[in-house]
């Protein structure tokens, strides 16, 4: 159920610049950030896998089940530094730079 969840909502963050207003996608970025500063981690990867140490994270986990064996401390770097970042520029690119309308924005 958790892994649904988690799954759900990741495909929503990665459809957000083409739904949501990039400033409204900066402050979820900003959120995003401030639950790692408040809790230590996500706070779905903390209910999904009960750990204290911030190792795990959902992508980690889905790469471990299709038998690969990811640096971790990459992965978080990735998912905690890249990917934040690079929605919130393309989501720019798509609404500034090409003029696309979204669903919900300002």
């Amino acid at each position: 159920m958790i892994f649904l969840l988690h799954l759900i909502l990741i495909l929503c963050i990665y459809l957000s610049p083409f739904i949501l207003d990039w400033r409204i996608i900066l402050v979820f970025v900003a959120l995003y950030y401030i639950q790692l500063v408040v809790f230590g981690n996500c706070i779905l990867t903390i209910w999904q896998f009960r750990e204290e140490a911030r190792d795990t994270t959902f992508y980690s986990h889905v790469f471990e089940l299709l038998g690969f064996s990811p640096n971790k401390r990459t992965v978080r770097l990735v998912v905690d530094y890249v990917i934040p970042w690079a929605i919130v520029i393309i989501a720019l690119l798509w609404q500034v730079f090409g003029r696309h309308s979204v669903f919900l924005g300002f």
